[in-house]
């Protein structure tokens, strides 16, 4: 096997050249595998060639495969990202079919790293082979193209195969060029002369592979940072740096009097440069031989040795030599003295590895001593990196992001000239591609500039004291700068700065002539960048670093483009923006002071777990902007800093993004400079604020415009201090927003995602930042009251393009409650009702419509129809009525009671009409009562004024809809409920107020179930459940059968019903047995259940086999007509025992009428109506039997 199209010249590489082996550690493997590690300062190549055992057929030889393929998994996750990994396999493996047990047959295996050409049903080698290359995201090129679809191996019995894979990266597969079996080399190469192929073939791949690492063109300087942690050599640094400032002090008085900015730091940039060069020369990287010369010796001895056996091994081969029993002694003798001499020297070899090993452990060990006591830390790490032998104690694992396609200057600058939402940034061509390096120092881009230069002595002293406070704020900032990290390459090092400027003397001075001389030139730079309102432009150049971005693309859109800015402008701008006061909504998290992205997830999952406890159905969307950071537009940039700052201090930041430039492929073969046109740049130290201020305030309005009356009752919390109820639906961090909504359904869900995502477009469409819908996410919970069974999933995550096919899933398993309605399957579910995505049209079944009682269907369609309808008037009811718990004892509670009492003894003699609705009795009493509470003089003028307004019953009737009271769920507590008039809602607040400062409990939100509703829907599933089971026909023809029977003569025998069920089935219980004991006999005796067809009674078995069966199947069935019958017993008297309801809340023992109805049912109720007021009480049901008394017909009068 042959990996061609690969050709690199190492004789233009500027670093090393290295060669590491790989070989399985045992005896019993070390022939099974070999691979070469590559690696030069452009290239790491690793060619490998494996070799797996034949089938295995015993638990020892698929265990000893297995263990081979996970010493070649430990030793691939070792491997970089970076690594070209080329492996010739001799696998013995069939790969391709997979079989599939549930449909009992062969399919392709869908993955990415085995193709469908020429499949072959897979063997074990194959299953482990291809979980191993779907592992590292490796690809069986030979697989993939239709020009290899040959066998490589060819028997002696005629039989052939494929068994031979070339593996590359799957990430390459777009790059093979071609894909070969070459038979014909396979028979010129074999070495048997026959006329047909008895061995392997080549296998032939054509690849174009480009370097992962560009050479480098433009030199890079690397100083030794060692000398910042020394105190000696840092302080003679300080002062070559100050006496060369001293030196350069005219010119810096040129810079001053021109109020040349840029040039000042350039005087100020090549000083620093210098002295840097001037105390820190470049350190020399030294990587000492850990084997000594004796070491390598024997290493090269063992392998002439080892040649040498060969060579005696190839001769020994020949037929011709054999013949001679000399030469046979001879060559035996040989090869025992070569192989005793390979394991003496093997021996010696290993103990002067181990020696010199443990000699190079004690050498970095001392360095790391002395590394230690100079607080060299960067070298301590690396110390400690190389005795810990990092590879081996942190792996790796292969990524799929691993690009061997690496964008060039050109293809940048096309990106780049993208919009914002497709990855760009509408960039402009500054300098166009040419051959580096650009000299980036000499560009200039001059801003327009609308402060005028200040001109009296206050106005100079205002800028001194800004500049004073910009020196020790940008102090303050590089305090808290990282270091070593990478700069442009016009620029110097963070460390190199921050040594520079804080000092010990210099941080607790109060004035600029306190100041080392360098530190002054730089004092002196911001006291002119106040004087000018501009900053060195070369603060607003960046150098780009395309990293990786880890998502499979190929291109520019693989790479996340970071910018390198200078140290210093980043440290100014950042302290005058920390300076500044922001605002942020409640909302927004990430990059804001005080708030982690900790906070923004506990808020999403503590709400979550609120609803999930209150069986609440809701659903959380993930969304992700593109490009963000590069794509909002400019004005909204400068909004977002006028929104914070003023005067000096806006135009100075407004600079930041506006002025910039961007160097493409820096150090490659060819440079660019673009200016981007919108965004900001990803790395800087003010883009995250300006994003949130721009961003977060068109996420509240997208809230407001799209929330709904659900999400405003269960997803509000209380803010304790300022006493507000505040929206907690929504979460942003920088430029990612997690939002959560309340759903009755799947189809509400979806309704409600597809309106958030236009409104969030149309609310994203001024700033220019637009949506990555691929990377949307939605977390649903169908938990909630109501929801069928079978649909309460718990929460997962799904992409948005898949949630119409679970909706459609959902939809057919819940096909019993659709509608029979033709409808036509549309996909806009906005066209539906309330949203509802139109049903589809059922399957017709194989019986008619006829066959099926139409009461049965009726009676679960009414059900659902009642249930439904209770839900909305729960809802209903949350909005329009106010819900007060009171104690038993409360002096509202029993003034109420009394007052139903007396209604209830008054409506015995006097008609409903004159006495009027008892909701406004309850009014008046609750009205009166109040006066007996503790409340403020502006509550009682409030309530002394409402009671002079309603002078007649008329106008009180128009405002007091309802105001009952009844027994709650918790033992001694009422519920006290009312509903007022929308003029009258201070009133009903007030109420609502009063009652709750003493001793009261007003309750929010959608009441629980009613006993009726919840008896409805358990019972309703049993009904639905045996509506679908096979048995309800025979139920239904039971029911069928007695009614015919009971007009015949059968029916004077006996009264009929269901009290026949348990003899009848006692009785087909008995036959069918005495039936199967006589067939046993009959077996048994002539050994068949035919023993003759001549005469009738031969076929008597076969009559007492269907008798037995029919008897057994009876018997079964009455028996499960008995068990559902106690079910359905048993519910309607659970249904009708006592008071039940959900905690804190009315349980609906009683049913209160409107003033329409007060009247009806009234009489003759004993205690319960004086106690709870005008109610009904609840019928039992314990009496009830199936399939007796008459029956209830629609066409009778007053039905």
């Amino acid at each position: 096997m042959v990996a061609s199209g690969f050709f690199y010249d190492c004789s233009s590489c500027t670093g090393r050249v290295t060669a590491d082996w790989f070989s399985g550690m045992e005896l019993a493997t070390w022939n099974r595998g070999r691979a070469l590690r590559i690696k030069t300062a452009a290239l790491d190549l690793v060619p490998m060639v494996l070799y797996l055992p034949t089938r295995p057929q015993s638990r020892e030889e698929c265990q000893y495969t297995r263990e081979l393929l996970a010493y070649v998994d430990e030793w691939l996750a070792q491997l970089p990202d970076r690594t070209l990994l080329i492996i010739l396999a001799d696998a013995n493996s069939h790969v391709g079919l997979v079989y599939n047990r549930a449909d009992k047959v062969w399919t392709c295996r869908d993955s990415q790293g085995v193709g469908n050409v020429q499949p072959d049903p897979e063997n074990y080698n194959g299953r482990l082979l291809s979980n191993l290359v779907e592992k590292h995201h490796l690809a069986l090129v030979n697989t993939f193209f239709a020009s290899a679809a040959k066998p490589t191996f060819y028997g002696s019995n005629g039989r052939q195969s494929r068994i031979d894979y070339i593996i590359l990266p799957s990430a390459l597969l777009g790059s093979v060029t071609n894909c070969e079996v070459w038979t014909r080399t396979g028979y010129i190469l074999q070495l048997a002369t026959v006329a047909r192929i008895l061995d392997h073939v080549p296998v032939i791949v054509d690849f174009q592979h480009r370097s992962w690492h560009v050479p480098p063109t433009a030199p890079r300087a690397h100083y030794d940072t060692s000398i910042l942690d020394g105190s000696q050599e840092r302080q003679a640094w300080l002062d070559e740096l100050n006496a060369q400032a001293v030196a350069s002090q005219p010119l810096f008085d040129d810079y001053m009097k021109a109020k040349d900015v840029d040039g000042m730091w350039d005087l100020l940039t090549s000083l620093m440069s210098r002295s840097i060069a001037a105390c820190s020369p470049p350190p020399t990287r030294d990587h000492p031989r850990v084997l000594s010369d004796e070491t390598r010796n024997c290493n090269s001895l063992v392998l002439s040795l080892k040649g040498q056996l060969y060579e005696i091994l190839q001769e020994t081969s020949r037929p011709a030599w054999l013949q001679t029993q000399a030469g046979l002694q001879t060559s035996i003798l040989r090869q025992w003295h070569l192989l005793a001499r390979i394991q003496a020297m093997d021996k010696r070899r290993s103990f002067l590895r181990r020696r010199d090993r443990q000699a190079h452990d004690d050498e970095l060990v001392q360095q790391l001593e002395r590394a230690f006591a100079a607080h060299n830390w960067q070298q301590v790490w690396q110390l400690v990196r190389r005795l810990s032998h990092f590879p081996r104690v942190c792996p790796k694992k292969r990524r799929p992001s691993v690009t061997f396609e690496v964008p060039d200057t050109q293809d940048w600058c096309s990106y780049m000239q993208k919009p914002g939402f497709q990855g760009g940034t509408e960039a402009e061509m500054f300098v166009p591609p040419s051959v580096p390096p650009v000299q980036v120092e000499l560009l200039h881009f001059s801003p327009s500039h609308t402060t005028p230069l200040p001109h009296t002595i206050t106005e100079l002293h205002n800028k001194q004291q800004q500049s004073h406070h910009d020196y020790l704020a940008m102090i303050e900032q590089q305090r808290h700068t990282r270091g070593r990290r990478a700069v442009p390459r016009w620029s110097c090092p963070s460390e190199w700065w921050r040594a520079a400027m804080s000092t010990e003397a210099q941080e607790d001075c109060q004035h600029p002539a306190q100041l080392s001389p360098f530190a002054a030139a730089i004092a002196r730079l911001c006291f002119l960048i106040r004087l000018t309102c501009s900053t060195p432009q070369l603060w607003h150049y960046s150098e780009s670093a395309a990293i990786a971005k880890e998502n499979g693309r190929k291109g520019c859109s693989g790479y996340r483009l970071i910018h390198k800015l200078d140290p210093v402008g980043k440290s100014w701008y950042g302290s005058l923006w920390r300076r500044q006061e922001h605002e942020y909504p409640d909302h927004a998290a990430g990059f804001i002071q005080g708030r982690r992205r900790k906070q923004a997830i506990l808020l999403l999952r503590v709400l979550a777990w609120h609803l999930n406890k209150e069986e609440i159905g809701h659903f959380s969307v993930y969304y992700d902007m593109t490009n963000a950071f590069a794509s909002a537009r400019r004005p909204c940039l400068d909004g977002a800093c006028a929104s914070c700052a003023a005067g000096d201090d806006l135009e100075l930041l407004c600079q930041r993004h506006n002025c910039s430039l961007v160097l493409l492929g820096s150090g490659a073969d060819s440079e660019a400079v673009v200016r981007p046109t919108v965004g900001d740049l990803q790395g800087d130290t003010t883009a995250p604020g300006k994003v949130v201020h721009a961003f977060s305030p068109l996420i509240s309005n997208w809230q407001d415009n799209t929330t709904s009356i659900l999400d405003d009752i269960h997803l509000q919390v209380f803010h304790p201090f300022e006493s507000v109820w505040l929206p907690a639906s929504i979460v942003s961090f920088a430029d990612d927003v997690a939002r959560i909504g309340v759903c009755r359904s799947l189809s509400d869900a979806v309704t409600r995602i597809a309106s958030w995502d236009s409104a969030l477009d149309t609310c994203l469409q001024p700033v220019g930042i637009g949506q990555n819908r691929a990377k949307k996410q939605v977390s649903l919970s169908l938990k909630g009251r109501g929801v069928p069974l079978r649909l309460k999933v718990t929460a997962y995550k799904v992409y948005v393009g898949r949630l119409r096919w679970l909706q459609s899933m959902f939809d057919k398993a819940d096909s019993a409650g659709s509608s029979d309605s033709d409808s036509k399957d549309t996909t806009d579910s906005s066209s539906s009702d309330r949203g509802r995505p139109p049903a589809q049209k059922r399957p017709k079944s194989d019986h008619t419509e006829t066959s099926d009682p139409p009461f049965a269907s009726l009676l679960v369609h009414t059900a659902k129809q009642a249930l439904s309808s209770a839900v909305h008037v729960r809802e209903h009811d949350a909005v329009l009525q106010r819900v007060v718990l009171l104690p038993a004892a409360h002096p509202v509670c029993l003034s109420l009671q009394q007052c139903g009492r007396q209604f209830a003894a008054t409506a015995h003699n006097k008609q409903t009409a004159e006495l009027g609705s008892p909701n406004l009795h309850k009014w008046a009493a609750l009205v009166a009562s109040l006066g007996a509470l503790t409340f403020s003089e502006q509550q009682k003028a409030l309530l002394a004024e409402h009671a002079q307004t309603m002078d007649s019953p008329q106008k009180l009737a128009q405002s007091v809809f309802v105001c009952k009271l009844s027994k709650a769920w918790v033992k001694d507590t009422f519920k006290l409920t009312i509903s007022l008039a929308p003029e009258m809602l201070a009133v009903t607040e007030l109420v609502c107020t009063v009652l709750a400062s003493n001793g009261a409990v007003v309750k929010r939100g959608i009441p629980p179930r009613s006993p009726q509703e919840r008896a409805i829907s358990k019972s309703g599933q049993g009904l639905s459940i045996a509506h679908e089971f096979p048995g309800c026909k025979f139920f239904l023809a039971v029911h069928t059968i007695q009614t015919a029977s009971a007009d015949s003569p059968l029916g004077s025998m006996s009264e009929g019903g269901l009290g026949c069920l348990m003899p009848y089935l006692f009785m087909a219980g008995l036959n069918g047995i005495f039936s199967a004991l006589r067939l046993y006999t009959i077996a048994s005796r002539f050994g068949t259940l035919l023993p003759c067809t001549s005469r009738l009674v031969c076929f008597l078995p076969i009559w007492l086999l269907g008798s037995c069966l029919s008897q057994i199947g009876a018997a079964s069935l009455c028996w499960q007509v008995f068990k559902g019958m106690q079910r359905q017993a048993l519910g309607y008297t659970q249904a009708g025992d006592g008071v039940g309801g959900d905690s804190g809340w009315g349980g609906g023992s009683t049913v209160n009428w409107g003033s329409g109805g007060e009247r009806a049912g009234s009489r003759d109720r004993g205690e319960d109506q004086e106690e709870s007021g005008i109610s009904m009480a609840q019928p039992s049901a314990g009496g009830f039997q199936p399939f007796q008394g008459t029956g209830h017909r629609l066409d009778e009068a007053g039905a």
